[in-house]
């Protein structure tokens, strides 16, 4: 999946890290069209992650907000 040190951020379960262009590919299936999403975006910066997910999948994103106020609770 993503290389170097290791990722804690919940966002990076929902991508799929492209290393030989530097993007990383949303796998989210949408599911009104029953297809996968597709959007490339650059980098492996969570906070962008994130913002797609909110703007695209607000279900996903409020699922990510649960886990890391979880994590910050342990």
């Amino acid at each position: 999946m993503f290389s170097g040190r290791k990722r804690e951020s919940p966002v990076f379960k929902y991508f799929e890290n492209l290393a030989d262009s530097n993007k990383s590919k949303c796998p989210v299936v949408n599911e009104k069209t029953q297809k996968q999403c597709g959007n490339l975006t650059t980098g492996k910066n969570p906070t962008n992650l994130k913002s797609h997910l909110s703007t695209c999948y607000p279900e996903v994103a409020k699922e990510i907000a649960t886990q890391t106020e979880q994590e910050k609770g342990d």
